[in-house]
This record gives C-alpha cells, sequence and structure tokens, in this order.
C-alpha cells in the first residue's frame, strides 16, 4: 500500500467512526403512544422536531380521534433547557448556556440519549383477520416489558444526559378508560448528575457544580388537522390559521367572546393551559372555514368523493395542561406561579431554527424569550372581537403562530432533582356531529355563526379533559382505572357468515360483565354501529347481516360496572368499557358465499365493468374490484386479454364461492378497457369453464 493509498484508507476510518459515534447521539428512534383515542409518537432523544417522526410531514402526531386517518394536529414540539453564569468543562463561564431538541433541531452533541422503552399493563392483543395479523400503524409497536401493577395502559421511559450535567427522564403514559383516554401524561424529572460526556454517559463531567438561574422552555406548534389540509389551504398544513389562547397566566382578552366561551366550565382561569384551534383562513374566500368544513373533494388519498357533505374536518381543540411542578430540589410542593412564561410567537422567527449551544449570543436572546414572564394572550395581539364571526389573521410574519410554556428559574444543587408534570390532550366534535352540523351549514340551514359556536364549545369538551386529568393526578393516577380488553380477536369471513371470536387475559374476569360487537362497512374510518351486546360467558358472535362483498371491519369491548356519575367532570355515569383501540380490525373482511354446486352457476358481477359507475357500484373502498361469484369451493382462475394472453393466475383456496380481483395482473398493472377471458378450473374434478366479462375505462 502506497502513501496515498494509506492517507485515504486513514481518511476513511477517522469518517466512520465520527460517523458511528455521532450516530450514537444523533439518530432518533420513536415509538407510539396509542392506548387511546389520542395518538402520538415520541423520540428517544427526548422531544419531537418538526418532520422528525414516522412520517416526513409537518402534520405527524397528535391524531384525535385515532379511529380515523388523517387527524393529525401536531407540527412540531421543542425543549429548550437554560442556566445563567454556566461553567462548562474548559473552565468558560457563560452568561447563558441552552441545550436544544427542536423545534427545527436534532438535539444531537447537546442531549444524550441513555435509555429508551416501553412497558405495558399487559401483553400486546392479538388481531386476525381472514388468517393474517392485523395491525395499524401506531399499534405496530414493541412491548419491552409487561407491569399489571401500573395505574396507567402503557408508559414510554425516555433517560438523557445534557451538555449541562443535566440528567432528563421522561415518562410518558396513557390510561384507555374513556373518560381519560384522550390525554397523554408527560412526567419529566431533571437531575443535576453532573453526567454529559458524549463519550460515556457514565462519567461525571461538571461535579459538584450547582445549575443556577435554571429555565425549561416547552414549545408547542399545532395545525388541526391534516385531513383538511388541501381543502381549505396548504398554509392550514403548518398552522398559519392556528388560534392561540391560554388560562391562569394572569392575563385577560378584551375579545368580546360568545357565552359559552369564558363561562362554560366552572373554574377554567385556574387550568394552567394553553391551547389551540382551527381559526379564520383569510386567504380562503369560498365559504367561512371555522371547524374546516369539507365542501369538495381535493384528490386527497386522505377523502372520499362521497366525503364532501360539508363534515366539519377540524372541529378540535388541542393544548397542554400544566399539572404540577416542583418548587425546588428540595420542595416537593406544587409551585402555583409555574408556568412563569407563556407566549406566542411566529413559527419562523430566527430564532427558531440553526440553534447551537456553542454559540453563546444566540443563545442570550433564546434566554431572554424563556424568561419573558407572560406576554398578551394571542387573540389580543390580534386583535379580534368576534369567535363567532372571526376576521383577524391569526399569524405575525409568515410562520403562524407557536405557544410556550417556561418554568423556572430554579436553582439545582449537584444530587437534587426537580419535577415538571402536564398532559397533552385533545377534544371536540364527534364525527357524527361534524357531520350533521357541517352539512346543515353548507345547505343553508344554520348560519356561519351557528355552525361556529358548534364548533367553539369544543374548547368546553378540552377544558373537562384538564379537569379529568387534574382529578386523576389528585387521585394518584387511580382514577383511570381500565377495563382488560380481549387478548385476542380473530375474524374470519366465511361462506354464510362473518365469524368474530375472542378469548381474554383473564378468562373468569369478575370485572367483565358482557360485551359489545361493533361493525363499520366499506372503509377503515367510516362509522361503526352497535351489531351485538352479549353476557360474560360470550366468546363470539356470528353476524349474517353483512351485505356480501362489502368491506367489513370489526371491534370488540369489554363491558363492566358502572361508574359512579360526576357532573362537575363530565363523567355520565356508563358502565366502563375496554377501549376499541385494543380489539379493531385494521383490515377488511367480507361476508361470502357458499361454494358453487355447479360450474354453470359463475357469475362476474358488476359485468360490464364501468369505472365511470365505480362510486355506484364499487365494494366499499375497492373501486377495481370486482367478484367472480359461485365459483367451486377450491380452483385456479386464469384471466386472458381477448388476444389469448394471460394476464393473471388466482389461486382460490378458501372454500367459499367468492373471489374478489382488483383488475390488476401479476405485475400489478391496472387492466386496460376490453374483453376478458376467464378459465375456472375446478381443482377437485378438474372440469373446467369459460366466463367472459368486459371493462370499460
Amino acid at each position: 500500500m502506497n502513501t496515498l493509498q494509506k492517507l485515504f484508507s486513514i481518511a476513511v476510518l477517522i469518517c466512520i467512526i465520527a460517523l458511528s459515534s455521532s450516530s450514537v447521539f444523533a439518530q432518533s428512534s420513536i415509538t407510539w403512544m396509542s392506548a387511546g383515542s389520542l395518538h402520538n409518537w415520541y423520540s428517544n432523544i427526548g422531544c419531537e422536531i418538526e418532520e422528525g417522526g414516522p412520517v416526513k410531514d409537518q402534520q405527524c402526531g397528535l391524531r384525535w380521534p385515532a379511529m380515523y386517518d388523517y387527524q393529525d394536529i401536531q407540527a412540531w414540539k421543542g425543549l429548550w433547557i437554560g442556566a445563567s453564569n454556566f461553567k462548562d468543562s474548559k473552565g468558560r463561564t457563560w452568561n447563558a448556556k441552552v441545550v436544544h431538541i427542536g423545534p427545527r433541531v436534532t438535539g444531537a452533541n447537546e442531549f444524550y440519549p441513555v435509555k429508551f422503552y416501553t412497558k405495558s399493563k399487559f401483553a400486546k392483543p392479538s388481531i386476525v383477520v381472514d388468517d393474517q395479523a392485523s395491525e395499524r400503524e401506531a399499534n405496530a409497536i414493541q412491548i419491552d416489558s409487561v407491569d399489571p401493577n401500573m395505574a396507567w395502559d402503557r408508559e414510554i421511559y425516555t433517560e438523557c444526559n445534557t451538555q449541562l450535567g443535566l440528567t432528563m427522564v421522561r415518562r410518558i403514559f396513557q390510561f384507555s378508560n374513556p373518560n381519560h383516554e384522550n390525554y397523554i401524561v408527560n412526567e419529566y424529572t431533571f437531575t443535576n448528575t453532573g453526567k454529559a460526556d458524549p463519550a460515556d454517559p457514565t462519567k461525571v463531567t461538571y461535579p459538584g457544580q450547582t445549575l443556577d438561574g435554571l429555565r425549561f422552555f416547552f414549545q408547542y406548534r399545532m395545525a388541526s388537522n391534516r385531513q383538511t389540509r388541501n381543502v381549505i389551504g396548504n398554509p392550514t398544513g403548518w398552522g398559519k390559521n392556528t388560534n392561540c389562547d391560554a388560562r391562569a397566566d394572569g392575563n385577560k382578552t378584551n375579545v368580546l367572546l360568545p357565552a359559552n366561551w369564558e363561562k362554560g366550565v366552572s373554574g377554567e382561569d385556574t387550568l394552567r393551559c394553553q391551547f389551540s384551534w382551527h381559526g379564520k383562513f383569510n386567504e380562503f374566500a369560498d365559504y367561512d372555514n371555522i371547524g374546516g368544513p369539507i365542501w369538495k373533494y381535493a384528490s386527497l388519498s386522505s377523502l372520499t368523493a362521497g366525503d364532501t357533505v360539508g363534515r366539519l374536518g377540524s372541529a378540535n381543540f388541542a393544548g397542554i395542561l400544566t399539572v404540577h411542578v416542583d418548587k425546588s430540589g428540595v420542595d416537593k410542593s406544587d409551585d402555583r406561579n409555574q408556568p412563569s412564561t407563556t407566549t406566542t410567537f411566529d413559527s419562523d422567527d430566527d430564532l427558531m431554527r440553526n440553534n447551537s449551544a456553542d454559540n453563546e449570543g444566540q443563545n442570550i436572546s433564546e434566554y431572554a424569550l424563556m424568561s419573558k414572564g407572560h406576554d398578551k394572550r394571542h387573540l389580543e395581539k390580534m386583535g379580534e372581537t368576534n369567535l363567532e364571526a372571526p376576521s383577524k389573521n391569526a399569524y405575525f410574519g409568515s410562520g403562524g403562530m407557536s405557544f410556550a410554556n417556561g418554568y423556572g428559574p430554579f436553582k439545582l444543587a449537584f444530587g437534587e432533582s426537580m419535577k415538571i408534570v402536564f398532559v397533552e390532550a385533545v377534544d371536540g366534535m364527534r364525527r357524527d356531529s361534524c357531520i350533521s352540523v357541517g352539512h346543515a351549514y353548507k345547505l343553508g340551514q344554520i348560519s356561519k355563526e351557528a355552525k361556529n359556536r358548534e364548533v367553539m364549545k369544543s374548547k368546553n369538551k378540552l377544558m373537562y379533559t384538564f379537569k379529568r386529568a387534574l382529578d386523576n393526578y389528585y387521585s394518584g393516577w387511580q382514577n383511570g382505572k381500565s377495563l382488560m380488553p380481549p387478548r385476542e380477536l380473530i375474524v374470519t369471513g366465511l361462506g354464510d357468515k362473518i365469524d368474530v371470536r375472542w378469548t381474554l387475559y383473564n378468562e373468569s374476569d369478575p370485572d367483565i360483565k358482557g360485551f359489545k360487537v361493533y361493525r363499520a362497512l366499506s372503509r377503515f374510518d367510516s362509522t361503526y354501529y352497535l351489531m351485538a351486546t352479549l353476557p360474560a360467558s360470550a366468546r363470539s358472535y356470528s353476524d349474517n347481516t353483512a351485505p356480501r362483498g362489502m368491506s367489513a371491519y370489526y371491534y370488540v369491548v369489554s363491558v363492566g360496572a358502572p361508574v359512579a356519575k360526576n357532573d362537575a367532570l363530565m363523567i355520565s355515569g356508563d358502565s366502563l368499557v375496554s377501549h376499541w383501540n385494543y380489539s379493531i380490525t385494521a383490515d377488511p373482511t367480507t361476508l361470502k358465499r357458499p361454494p358453487g354446486s355447479t360450474l354453470s352457476q359463475i357469475r362476474v358481477v358488476p359485468n360490464p365493468y364501468n369505472v365511470a359507475s365505480a362510486d355506484i357500484l364499487h365494494f366499499g373502498e375497492r373501486k377495481d374490484r370486482i367478484y367472480f361469484y359461485d365459483i367451486p369451493g377450491k380452483c385456479t382462475i386464469r384471466i386472458y386479454t381477448e388476444y389469448g394472453e394471460l394476464i393473471k393466475t388466482i389461486q382460490h383456496t378458501n372454500n367459499t364461492g367468492d373471489e374478489p380481483w382488483d383488475c390488476n395482473t401479476s405485475s400489478n398493472q391496472i387492466v386496460v378497457s376490453g374483453l376478458y377471458i376467464a378459465v375456472v378450473t375446478d381443482n377437485t374434478t378438474g372440469a373446467s369453464r369459460i366466463v367472459k366479462f368486459v371493462v370499460i375505462r
């Protein structure tokens, strides 16, 4: 090896070592919290940044209600931790030192992940549809351990060291109890360990140093919600029309608000919260956009052509409630003066990008924002005077508005720790109300003001969610006790019925008094209807009413005893039920026919297949699907063009009389218009029959 080759090899080795070293601390792994109707993803580095999730999209996470597709509200989060008069390992004293995760930086070389795992109260349920595992994205998670003694259903544990010598432990947990399933708890514990060495996370780098002027700054950019983005306007997807408001910050807006806004929930002014909703988007002039009415089909995969009745796609409120903040490293009582900073700011502000703990001038500006105190509320900044018929721009600058909660200042001696607890929550109008109110508005049966009043009531629902979360916290998290779901759900489409079966974690569970079976047709995210109420002894249900060939989806919930009614917390007193999310099929099945008795019975439906009639004749969401009916239980179907070219071979083995074909070739190409010939061969007798059909495009 010559000198040049040696130098090149050394350079490559250095690059590999550098990349390997940085990947240990810079690469992010994520997992989902999805025990209830609110789903969100979480990162091993301790906060969730812009486009850092499983989908590189500005709207990803904080999905509610997650039973339906494209409900994402979260655009970013950010966590900055700052200290004053900080002395680094080289002996330099910083007036302000700030470390960052987000909103647009990864936290690399400032936060150092140590541990990241998920545990659950019970093993993950199994869902099987037609002999295949069935699982949605947010449920496809790894459970690292099971702890049946947990008060909550699931927990994500994250531990990171930081460049400040501060170790951060974050526990994310959620309940599936029907009264507590639309919020997610964030519990942060910060300990002055002195550990910050990226090469050795266990090494004490800053022994004995007291961290002074500690501030914790959590940022949130909301955009409600992804489904209406391209209907109302693309900028709504990054929050250009997002409105924000706050409570318990010492401020009051002078906005003339609807009566149900300020006075709807007793004691809401004591709730330390900030929240957002889909406000006026001035660039959209077709109709009043509050609530995100869907009047037109925007050629989105998130909508069907028939979903244009005016349904309100963004009639929800999302927010953060501060639950508890330690007064100091030794006083663990709740500091009611925290957060000490509440503010809204332009999401495209210069401080929201290219953040670095090594830039002291920038750190000083960031620390000043973190220490700002209670800013004017967003509505007052806007000058908005009427939320029933809003007219003001929600944004200042170009990026839409984000809000932040800042906690501090604190002094944390070496070895001391402190805790901050808050919840992320979403609530709003249910799907049936979104449809009925939106439809009435589109037809002119109600005014925009009447429609907006209904949307604004969602703020009250969020406040009740916050109150239930506080009540649960004060009970030591005991009021969120949930009912165990089915352990296994098996759904099979047969020739005379759809068979639904389930097992339990404890077959003699005394808390389970019965079961309810629900079904949706056509799409996973359509309306689910109650099909049966069954006794505690039941372990199966036969559905004989599903339309043949129509996609069917199911979930089964356990039913327990009634809970105590509480009007102050909007708890109805209904029976406790397990959560649908644990036992819902993500994939469809269909009611099939019994095998045909003779080959002469075989039919192709529809025939001819005309794509122009797909909205009327298609089988659920399968717009290119046709069916071979009354075929033998085990047969081979070979499909040819009119010129004799074999384009598809289907092996039918499920002993029913139905077999679908999605008009695709063996190479997964959609077929063109023309005459097609199917040869159906009975695998038992060897007899065959030829049937002809037409495809029109």
